[in-house]
């Protein structure tokens, strides 16, 4: 930018928070500097706990910035879907710089999604929000159970094949006593 030393773009926090009926996350990125003459810099998402295509639109560009201009923004699509999750995230990176410097520790920040889902299911939010909820939910005891495992399989790494196998290998024992009858 012909002052010697280059503008600085980075993003205008490092964590930025969005809850998962909101749909979207508008990310501002700031130029600090003389802003002399136009920069640019590409932004991309990457996953963390959070999954493009699940919990959020994976997401790139370019932000160019023209003399004098300040901050940039862009959005981001947070998926709203109807399962429970706990808080998840990803990052969004700026890189490729052009006329302008990405300082070391703010090229990068975290998006957190704030969940609007009832664990384990919403079938039971009416239940949890009625005044007298313990005595609600344990009238619900099989369905709630029910929805807790649905949840656990479908969430949990491995429990899945770990219960079948479990279940499989406690009945080796009665197919041994049929045997031997």
């Amino acid at each position: 930018n012909g002052s010697g030393t280059a503008d600085v773009v980075q993003f205008a926090s490092p964590v930025w928070y969005v809850k998962e009926d909101e749909k979207k996350i508008s990310i501002r990125v700031i130029r600090i500097g003389k802003l002399v003459g136009p920069a640019s810099v590409e932004y991309r998402t990457l996953d963390g706990s959070a999954k493009a295509g699940l919990k959020y639109e994976n997401t790139k560009g370019t932000l160019k910035f023209e003399a004098g201009e300040i901050v940039k923004q862009f959005d981001v699509a947070v998926i709203d879907d109807d399962a429970f999750d706990t808080t998840v995230e990803f990052q969004v990176i700026l890189e490729k710089s052009s006329n302008c410097a990405l300082p070391y520790n703010g090229n990068v920040c975290r998006v957190l999604i704030l969940d609007d889902d009832t664990f384990p299911s919403n079938d039971f939010e009416e239940a949890i929000n009625e005044e007298n909820a313990e005595e609600a939910l344990h009238a619900r005891g099989i369905p709630l159970l029910w929805s807790f495992i649905v949840f656990t399989w479908s969430h949990v790494p491995d429990i899945k094949k770990r219960s079948i196998m479990s279940m499989f290998l406690a009945q080796l024992g009665n197919f041994y006593y049929l045997l031997t009858i």
